[in-house]
């Protein structure tokens, strides 16, 4: 029962250690060991290998397996400094934004050693096993290092998603929420306000401006796991101004940086996509499905999850790599970006 778990103790801390290309020290693979810092590209690195970029991965060894009420990302960890190079975490998340929406019930286990837990945004409340506890900002924190086969239930709220709901909300913005989450360099603002102001226009709204800039950036650039190493000290103007494909990393901190220069607070998260559906209610999350994308902050609301990597071609890759895998089952998982865009 939910009344057995353990509710977000207060006081925050630091929500990970270590830093690296999605990875830090605490002996976890990929997405499932998410440190302090993270940096945007770097090499594949091969298929057990625990210093490659995981969010290029196309390998298929599972991670964690989940039964839950239903299909979700799977949340491991957020950013709110764009260093130009990548993301670092300034200090203990936020602790504003509300805990209200849908309750989900899931049940996650571990088939590799891990740094950090999945969950659903926004954990509430999680078991009392598994040596986890969970910051006020929402995040599961290992207390130890969790190993293979450990298990844990988590209870989450999942903010509302409906658009009608969201173009209502204003920008009534808590302080700390409008200055940490809306920072950046001053040559990543003056490189990529203007063009998020033209794209953005005649919006009404921060949904509006929200929705705009995703839709541009999934129109306009193309998705691939074969793109060189950036170039430039700027990951977010390089990608938004000279080039044409990328995967998750270059999507959601060009989409993040480029809200920012409008005022919407928004930050860089991390973590995994939904994975396969193998029965009633139960996912195997692999590798592959090692994944960033975007919250962006509502008045009122809270965090909403926005994706604006193009959904339908990263998932036409992830059943490409499980058909030439000669893996058992179906792969044919369905999943949401922004509120209202399904694609499978």
């Amino acid at each position: 029962p939910a009344e057995s778990l353990v509710p977000v103790p207060p006081g925050a801390e630091r929500e990970s250690s270590g830093s690296g290309s999605g990875t830090g020290s605490g002996g976890g693979f990929g997405a499932l060991n998410v440190g302090d810092s993270t940096s945007v590209g770097g090499p594949i690195g091969s298929p057990d290998s625990r210093d490659g970029n995981p969010y290029r991965s196309q390998d298929t060894a599972v991670h964690f397996v989940v039964r839950s009420e239903e299909s979700s990302y799977w949340r491991t960890g957020a950013f709110d400094s764009y260093t130009g190079g990548g993301w670092s975490q300034s200090g203990t998340s936020d602790d504003s934004a509300p805990i209200d929406g849908r309750r989900v019930r899931y049940r996650v286990t571990l088939k590799q050693a891990a740094g950090s837990a999945p969950t659903v945004w926004r954990p509430t409340a999680l078991d009392e096993s598994g040596g986890l506890a969970l910051t006020d900002g929402g995040l599961a924190r290992a207390t130890e290092p969790l190993s293979a086969d450990s298990s844990y239930t988590g209870v989450s709220r999942k903010p509302p998603r409906d658009p009608s709901v969201l173009r209502t909300s204003g920008r009534n913005y808590p302080d700390e929420i409008a200055e940490r989450y809306t920072a950046l360099p001053s040559d990543t603002e003056a490189a990529l306000g203007p063009v998020a102001s033209d794209l953005t226009a005649d919006a009404r709204s921060p949904y509006e401006t929200a929705v705009r800039i995703e839709q541009w950036l999934e129109s306009t650039k193309e998705y691939t796991l074969n793109v060189s190493e950036p170039a430039s000290d700027d990951v977010a103007t390089q990608f938004v101004t000279e080039m044409d494909a990328g995967y998750c990393e270059y999507f959601a901190t060009a989409m993040t940086a480029m809200l920012r220069t409008q005022g919407v607070p928004a930050r860089y998260v991390v973590g995994y996509s939904t994975g396969q559906a193998v029965g009633a209610n139960r996912y195997r999350v692999r590798a592959m499905n090692a994944h960033a994308w975007v919250e962006v902050y509502f008045a009122g609301v809270g965090w909403v999850r926005f994706d604006p990597t193009p959904g339908q071609e990263r998932l036409q890759r992830e059943r490409q790599t499980f058909r030439n895998s000669d893996l058992q089952g179906d792969y044919a998982p369905q999943e949401q970006g922004r509120p209202n865009e399904t694609f499978s």
